[in-house]
């Protein structure tokens, strides 16, 4: 009796009941995804934006550095000229005496899909390349000679194109080639001189101007007629043509290749001997003033996408311009 009594006047430990785990309900789930999406869309969207907005802008950085850089170095090349040509001698339209003679285009590279803006002709300084005499001249490396050779100058024919073809080497916008050529070292008596180190050979094709012939020096000039043999180069006989070896090698690429919608070209005051067919690389030249003045105008665009490329007013920041004007230390003589 005692015992039961016990077990029933005791206490009975109740056991705790079990903890429920911790947790979300898919409704709260369902809003913290909506709340999530509504804080971070925006946040990427900005980032994005950000993000285009720099490529942009190191793509116009770089076109404008580009275009920049390609307008200096046309500029140092143009100091050398000692004849510019003026468009129509780029165009044949000269209308000269002779159908023949009307323009120095036919004389040079025909690129494919290119158009030549810009030729002149410059005079360059060899350094140490006509022997004083047979026995007493030394080259570069040659240190058993006491003399060294005498500078000389040679002259050079250099041509820019513009160019805008399908090649995928290249960008979906136009590009800048130069192409030269060049007359080898000769001695007092007018002979060419072998080519060594301190040097340079003819270049195939090279044939120099003749100012022998009659006419104004425009007209002396527009009647060059290249791939001919040096020692009998006379511009108005029939000659055994040589074919170029050079060919033109690419200065600058995204220039800008749009038809329409374009700002007008710049005039070119008093001179009538200009007749664009471009309009993102052109030049106003004075030949008898032996003056250029070249525009450029590149595509930042293009490095950042490949459709709607095209100038228009409200993406003029895209497209980089750049102006020279140079005149070249040389001359021919007036005309």
């Amino acid at each position: 009796m005692n015992t039961l009594k016990f077990l029933f006047l005791t206490p009975r430990k109740r056991s705790k009941p079990p903890r429920k785990s911790a947790g979300f309900t898919l409704i709260e789930l369902l809003v913290a995804i909506i709340i999530a999406a509504l804080v971070i869309t925006p946040l990427l969207g900005f980032m994005i934006n950000i993000l285009s907005t720099d490529r942009k802008e190191q793509a116009k950085a770089t076109s404008e550095q580009e275009i920049q850089a390609a307008a200096d170095y046309i500029a140092r090349d143009l100091q050398q000229a000692v004849y510019i040509y003026d468009a129509p001698a780029l165009n044949n339209n000269l209308n000269l005496t002779t159908p023949a003679n009307s323009g120095i285009k036919d004389q040079l590279p025909t690129v494919t899909n290119g158009t030549p803006v810009l030729a002149f002709w410059k005079r360059e300084l060899v350094k140490e390349a006509v022997p004083i005499d047979s026995t007493n001249c030394k080259t570069a490396n040659d240190t058993t000679r006491e003399e060294k050779c005498n500078d000389t100058f040679v002259y050079s024919l250099v041509a820019y194109y513009l160019i805008k073809d399908d090649d995928t080497t290249w960008s979906d916008a136009a590009r800048i080639a130069r192409f030269q050529i060049s007359d080898g070292v000769k001695d007092s008596d007018g002979q060419y001189i072998p080519v060594n180190e301190s040097r340079q050979a003819r270049d195939e094709g090279f044939a120099p101007f003749n100012l022998g012939l009659s006419g104004s020096l425009r007209s002396k000039m527009n009647r060059w007629d290249g791939r001919t043999t040096p020692q009998t180069n006379t511009p108005d006989a029939d000659q055994n043509d040589e074919d170029y070896t050079n060919t033109p090698q690419v200065l600058v690429d995204y220039i800008d290749h749009s038809t329409s919608n374009l700002p007008p070209n710049e005039t070119c005051p008093n001179d009538s001997n200009n007749k664009f067919k471009t309009h993102s690389f052109y030049a106003c030249v004075y030949s008898s003033q032996n003056i250029a003045r070249v525009y450029l105008r590149g595509n930042a665009l293009a490095r950042i996408q490949s459709n709607n490329i095209t100038y228009d007013e409200s993406t003029s920041s895209y497209f980089p311009t750049a102006k020279i004007e140079v005149k070249g230390i040389g001359s021919l003589g007036g005309g």
